[in-house]
């Protein structure tokens, strides 16, 4: 699984007061993203690492492209 540059992840670890088990699920759910949809985009993942969205939204950002 590819990581977060440590320095974004305690970044938004910290931002958002995660735990790190629920830091690394979210880099889970990511990462399965990028395979299920065969591209990254790193404005959506950070949105969802803050908690700005939720997964669901993710999804659908990745799947349109757009939001």
């Amino acid at each position: 699984m590819p990581r977060i540059p440590e320095h974004n992840e305690h970044a938004v670890q910290h931002a958002r007061g995660l735990s790190y088990y629920t830091l690394k699920e979210m880099e889970q759910s990511i990462f399965r993203a990028h395979k299920c949809f065969g591209h990254i985009n790193t404005l959506w993942d950070r949105l969802y690492m803050l908690e700005v969205i939720d997964y669901g939204t993710l999804q659908r950002n990745y799947k349109c492209g757009s939001g």
